[in-house]
């Protein structure tokens, strides 16, 4: 049980597998359908006030050298990533936007 009614869910994409989402920061390993059914479970439960999404892939740009430094160690190896990376990406944002419109009111 939650000890409130009314919440947020903030999901971030690098939570998932490799097969489920393309990052560029610390990848998990959940798979997509489990995180659909928390946040089929939590909407089930709790008045959703909104969802947002962070974690897909963004190419780090800094003006400060003590960030670039920071993001550098703070980020796994640099890579640029494929058509095919970005149309897993691409993919999984869809599908959960269809979860998210099937348990929203």
């Amino acid at each position: 049980g939650l000890p409130t009614k009314a919440i947020w869910i903030t999901i971030d994409k690098d939570v998932l597998g490799r097969s489920d989402a393309v990052t560029n920061w610390d990848q998990g390993d959940m798979p997509l359908a489990r995180l659909l059914l928390a946040v089929e479970r939590l909407a089930a439960q709790c008045d959703v006030l909104g969802i947002d999404i962070c974690g897909d892939y963004s190419r780090a740009v800094f003006s400060d050298p003590l960030r670039a430094t920071l993001a550098y160690f703070d980020h796994p190896p640099r890579f640029t990533p494929t058509a095919e990376d970005l149309a897993i990406n691409a993919q999984v944002n869809a599908t959960l936007l269809d979860c998210f419109e099937r348990v929203l009111p």
